[in-house]
């Protein structure tokens, strides 16, 4: 995974931003395979005060077997003090609430709890259903803690532990859903090695 944005202020409470990430993941679970995903956009940034960072703005999305989608952006940042921030997000891809715990005034160090719906499409393995992709969407309750590995902050390690409450799993075939099915509740473990530029 690979994220970041590159800003440009026009003074210190207002600025532009242009965004982008690219991931890939496998999944081995229900016959699924590989997948991928990328965005690309730009938002204004908007700061108040020294508490409050908001970014509205619009991205482009790209996911398997899907056609290119223009997604609106959004994102609001609260800092009540320097070791902690409430997050609201709104991109497509995830959608939600994150409360960040930093545990070194660096910020090196952070523990986060994440409430939100989020969505990926992946390939189906040959032999599996008869279409060639499913969308998840699913609703996780997850606890994670990320390491970032230089004072850069550019590369990290996170570990996650998370309760999906709620899932929907749509079979697709040239961007036509063929049908749904809605999974139990279950818990899952999750690693991921990533940079930020």
């Amino acid at each position: 995974m690979v994220t970041g944005f590159r800003q440009w202020d026009w003074n210190q409470k207002y600025g532009v931003q242009l965004i982008y990430a690219l991931e890939f993941a496998a999944e081995e679970g229900v016959s699924l395979g590989s997948s991928h995903r990328w965005g690309l956009g730009v938002a204004t940034r908007w700061r108040p005060d020294a508490e409050t960072d908001i970014a509205l703005g619009v991205l482009l999305e790209d996911r398997f077997e899907d056609s290119i989608l223009p997604i609106p952006y959004i994102k609001a940042t609260w800092r009540p003090c320097k070791y902690a921030e409430v997050e609201l997000r709104a991109t497509g891809l995830q959608n939600g609430i994150i409360v960040r715990g930093f545990l070194t005034e660096d910020r090196a160090t952070t523990v986060d709890l994440t409430v939100a719906y989020e969505t990926l499409s992946f390939a189906l393995t040959d032999g599996s259903y008869g279409s060639r992709a499913v969308a998840i969407g699913e609703v996780p309750i997850r606890i994670g803690v990320t390491q970032f590995l230089e004072k850069s902050g550019t590369w990290f390690v996170r570990g996650s532990a998370e309760w999906v409450a709620y899932a929907r799993h749509s079979f697709k075939h040239d961007g036509e859903t063929q049908g749904a099915f809605q999974p139990g509740a279950q818990w899952g473990l999750a690693a991921r090695v990533g940079a930020r530029f």
